[in-house]
């Protein structure tokens, strides 16, 4: 007879109870948890609360005894040491076993020193349809194409706070993945979602394995599909959500068009195999621990890349190309946008410039920043770039800071190229202007770069974008951040390995959620009115100081004026923006038609034309900057690692978004390859 000791009275510890009631060859001799039972099989057997006060009771144990460990694996290891050391040799360990090659090793040295035998408790292992998938396989191996496995069902947030889906799906996922032969434990994983509640995994062969499991899904799905080269339909079909009852677990096979259904009880299947093992030391058939370690370690790989997964926080240019960049080095990345679409803030809202660092000529920083990035920013969105321009900047007579001479000495030191010319389509007051050079600086439309930028979301499948997802907590624990954002009313939970700010305006409120110092900036809220206008395919901008200038709005027939003085509604300075008004404020059509107004009025002195034109919409942001700059103008685009794990993107301008990313990228490469 062998006598079980159950420990944990949960959920499954009461069912495996029930099953051992079915057995002649065990009984149930005691239970260890931490509360005693009140009800069900468990509730009138010897209770104690450890195995301490198990062996006070019972003396050591016998060779008969087995302790079936149904607890959760944050305490597993030390529940089955505490066990060792009152002279426990037989072990049923519920799977996953451990988490992390360290917590394995530990457990394999545990089991030498102590001479344990130990089983894994794995009921889908002893399953009668999995065998019969097992051997579709292997007759049809040559011919297959791809094998999905998905268990997900709606899980209830309580439950989702003890358990997550590398915990409670993810053994069995990689447990069936290897008992049919689809995959081998030396297997490599591409991880491409790596949630709390949701993982996707990818294996590459001769054939492609995908493992899925999701706890936010809208029904419970627990799926096999295999399908053979040249074929839509999967050529096989296991259901494996079945139908438990009385009588035990219905699952269904469909090959060929042709359904069967199959009627065993795994958990009873699983016993009937594993209670001999301890009787007469068999191990046919029985996943040992010996077995199970190569599961272990492939299930531990999985958790492993998940744990160097990386989170980018903000969707604008800088934060969707980093995340890119990050997942094609092979990181799971997922990027929270609060807003519904990526590209709303100042990635849109801006002058639209394919800056080459003309505008800067009191920050050589800014200026050589910008015309290194110019290339790769227009390879990247060819496709968005407005190449039909005539461009022009004009050096004011009075009121700049620079002087025509300074200007072009500027230029030649930087190596920005430039013809003294004046613009040919558009009227401007000469005797304003001490200086015009015609520049070979194109524009962006910002609607295209959304739309090359989803596509390349799409296609990269390790990138999972989550609009409409504020953060609400981002702590750090054990070398993993733990990332809270809202999405459709609802709290969800994703751990990362990394975290990106790309926020821009809410850097410092990013930062505060991680405890980050937080730093002083200038904000500016920020309009830049919309307008038709009587120019076509020309940008001139009148510098360097409080004046003015227009740029196409991408290719629509609309023009974007900005102004140093006018566009520019309040500033403040501190680590948040304090404004006395708010956008809808501002956006009011008799306020917004005021202020056009007086654009007319301070602009037709330089460009009569201004008279001409006629305001459609405004573009709001709220633009963030370096305090105290206005000596230079500087806008330089930085990368700082605030703490382990963790970077901050300031972001300055947008064409440096592209070699920023690939920067980002390696120093986020760097760091994750040592974890």
């Amino acid at each position: 007879m062998i006598n079980i000791t159950v420990v944990g009275a949960g959920v499954q510890g009461t069912r495996m109870a029930e099953k051992y009631s079915k057995f002649s060859t065990a009984r149930v001799r005691a239970v260890i948890s931490a509360h005693k039972p009140k009800g069900g099989p468990l509730a009138n057997v010897p209770f104690f609360t450890s195995a301490k006060a198990w062996e006070k009771a019972f003396g050591r144990p016998d060779v008969d005894d087995v302790f079936d460990l149904c607890v959760h694996q944050d305490i597993l290891l030390r529940v089955l040491t505490e066990c060792a050391r009152i002279g426990v040799k037989n072990f049923i360990l519920p799977k996953p076993i451990a988490l992390s090659n360290k917590e394995l090793d530990r457990i394999e040295v545990l089991a030498a020193r102590h001479t344990l035998k130990i089983s894994v408790a794995s009921q889908w292992h002893y399953a009668a349809v999995i065998a019969r998938i097992k051997e579709f396989v292997q007759e049809n191996r040559k011919n297959i194409s791809s094998v999905d496995i998905t268990f997900s069902r709606p899980v209830e947030p309580a439950r989702r706070s003890t358990y997550s889906a590398q915990t409670m799906f993810l053994p069995h996922l990689m447990q069936i993945a290897i008992d049919i032969d689809a995959i081998s434990s030396r297997s490599r994983p591409q991880v491409d979602v790596a949630t709390h509640e949701k993982i996707s995994v990818r294996y590459a062969g001769s054939h492609t394995v995908r493992l899925e499991t999701d706890l936010l899904a809208a029904e419970r799905t627990e799926f096999v599909h295999i399908y053979l080269r040249g074929q839509k339909k999967p050529a096989l079909t296991a259901d494996l959500t079945g139908a438990r009852n009385a009588k035990g677990f219905y699952t269904s096979l469909t090959v060929g068009g042709r359904k069967r259904r199959i009627h065993e009880d795994i958990l009873e299947a699983m016993l009937a195999c594993t209670l001999p093992y301890f009787n007469h030391s068999t191990t046919t058939g029985v996943l040992t621990l010996k077995k199970y370690l190569p599961v272990a370690r492939a299930v531990t790989a999985v958790v492993h890349y998940a744990r160097r997964s990386v989170a980018v926080i903000g969707g604008g240019i800088f934060g969707v190309l980093s995340a890119l960049e990050i997942a094609q080095r092979g990181y799971p990345v997922v990027i929270l946008e609060k807003e519904l679409e990526i590209l709303l803030g100042a990635s849109l809202v801006n002058q639209c410039r394919v800056h080459m660092g003309y505008h800067y000529p009191r920050d050589a920083r800014t200026a050589r920043q910008s015309l290194r990035a110019k290339t790769d920013f227009e390879v990247m969105f060819r496709d968005a770039i407005v190449k039909r321009l005539n461009n022009y900047y004009l050096v004011a007579k009075e009121g700049s800071l620079t002087t025509a001479d300074e200007y072009l000495a500027f230029c030649k030191k930087i190596g920005l190229p430039h013809i003294r010319e004046w613009p040919k389509r558009t009227r401007i007051n000469k005797e304003k202007i001490a200086l015009s050079v015609r520049v070979p600086e194109q524009s962006f439309d910002a609607s295209r770069i959304r739309a090359i930028l989803l596509k390349k979301i799409l296609r990269q499948l390790n990138v999972t974008l989550m609009t409409s997802a504020p953060l609400i907590g981002l702590t750090r624990r054990g070398g993993l951040f733990r990332i809270q954002y809202e999405t459709n009313g609802e709290v969800r939970t994703l751990e990362s390995g990394a975290v990106v700010n790309a926020a821009y305006g809410d850097i410092n409120h990013i930062n505060r959620f991680a405890g980050i110092p937080l730093r002083e900036y200038q904000y500016e809220l920020c309009e830049m009115p919309v307008a038709r206008t009587p120019w076509r395919n020309v940008g001139w901008s009148i510098i360097d100081g409080p004046f003015f200038g227009v740029m196409p709005f991408g290719f629509s027939k609309d023009y974007l004026l900005y102004d140093v003085e006018l566009s520019v509604l309040e500033r403040s300075i501190g680590t948040v923006p304090q404004f006395t008004h708010d956008i809808v404020h501002y956006d009011a059509p008799a306020r917004r038609a005021k202020r056009f107004e007086a654009y007319k009025k301070k602009w037709h002195l330089y460009a009569p034309e201004i008279q001409k034109c006629k305001p459609r919409y405004s573009l709001y942001v709220i633009r963030t900057v370096l305090p105290k700059k206005e000596k230079t103008d500087t806008r330089p685009t930085l990368i700082k690692n605030r703490a382990p794990g963790f970077w901050k993107i300031f972001s300055g301008k947008v064409t440096t978004s592209v070699p920023v990313a690939a920067e980002v990228a390696r120093k986020i490469h760097q760091y994750l390859k040592t974890k």
